[in-house]
Order: structure tokens, then C-alpha cells, then sequence
């Protein structure tokens, strides 16, 4: 498949709504195709992918570059973990006029 292809056309959907954004992601990849300078190009760092993205760009995108027989293609990729937190709410009888808030963190 091609850069045009549906299944890239996917991935590239999911990864961002913005039209523009999507457009930039492919005019890099193309202008690279068509024979810049691999030092003129600046490199690429996308940010917030899940898993999903992270695959369908290894899998669909980036192995385009390969059709260049001439540059090398390194790709990294790193897990990022965001902590979160539960809550439990409990309401009970006060007593009598007390408001106070047991806040445990």
C-alpha cells in the first residue's frame, strides 16, 4: 500500500482530526521519498499515541520511508505511565450542626 492507501488514511484519522496536521504528516514523508536530503529534514516526535496509533504507524506508515534505499530509518518509542487516582464517596449522618470533612489523601 502507498501513503494514499485507506489503511493509511485511517491510522492518520485516529492519530489526529486535524486536517492540517495530517497533511503536514504526509508532506514530510513525501518530501522525503522524493529524494530530500535526509539532513535537511528535521526529525519527527509524535507525541500521545496509544498503542493502537504507536502499531498502525510501525506497521502502515513509517515502513514507506523504506522505499528509499539510501537513508536509514531508527525509530524509538517509549511507554509513557500516568498515575491515577479513585475516589470513594460515603455520606453518613452528621452530628448535630458539624461540617467538617474527613479528607484523607
Amino acid at each position: 500500500h502507498g501513503l494514499k492507501s485507506p489503511i493509511v488514511d485511517a491510522i492518520l484519522s485516529k492519530w489526529t482530526d486535524d486536517s492540517n496536521t495530517q497533511s503536514a504528516l504526509v508532506k514530510w514523508i513525501e518530501s522525503i521519498l522524493n529524494g530530500d536530503s535526509s539532513d535537511d529534514s528535521p526529525s519527527l516526535k509524535l507525541s500521545g499515541l496509544d498503542h493502537q496509533i504507536r502499531d498502525g504507524f510501525i506497521m502502515h506508515v513509517l515502513p514507506l520511508l523504506l522505499l528509499r534505499k539510501d537513508i536509514h530509518v531508527h525509530v524509538t518509542s517509549r511507554a509513557h505511565r500516568q498515575t491515577t487516582y479513585d475516589m470513594a464517596v460515603s455520606i453518613s449522618q452528621s452530628v448535630k450542626g458539624s461540617t467538617d470533612m474527613d479528607n484523607n489523601r
